[in-house]
């Protein structure tokens, strides 16, 4: 029996995870913590897109899935801040990779600068 995606699930999905963005502010940011602001809008865009009859694509998908993992109950494991980190690396967002690196291993911007610039170059295949 195969399952078919429908576009009511898929934005039905994007709607828990607005929520679970929301209630995980509440809980252990600020208002004004800009990072969450932003996920918070993209997801809003999503989803007005969806209503609008856009198809998400998987890039899509996957964003949402890193959002989905950052914001999960479980909290954010050394397994999934590198799928985090890579996603930014890869989006050309090296100064949010940085941020990531630094909140979650807790180090200073030059350490965490260099991991980023290691990183970058060993998914280039030039390390």
């Amino acid at each position: 029996m195969e399952t078919y995606v429908t576009s009511d699930w898929i934005l039905e999905q994007f709607h828990h995870l607005r929520f679970r963005i929301s209630f995980k502010t509440k809980a252990e940011h600020t208002v004004a913590d800009l990072d969450v602001l932003n996920d918070m809008d993209w997801v809003k865009r999503q989803i007005e897109y969806a209503d609008a009859g856009v198809v998400i694509t998987r890039a899509k998908f996957k964003q949402a899935n890193l959002l989905w993992d950052k914001y999960s109950d479980t909290g954010i494991t050394k397994d999934n801040i590198w799928n985090i980190i890579d996603h930014c690396i890869d989006s050309k967002r090296k100064i949010q990779a940085i941020k990531e690196y630094r909140k979650y291993f807790q180090c200073g911007l030059r350490e965490a600068k260099e991991a980023i610039e290691t990183r970058e170059m060993n998914n280039k295949g030039m390390v």
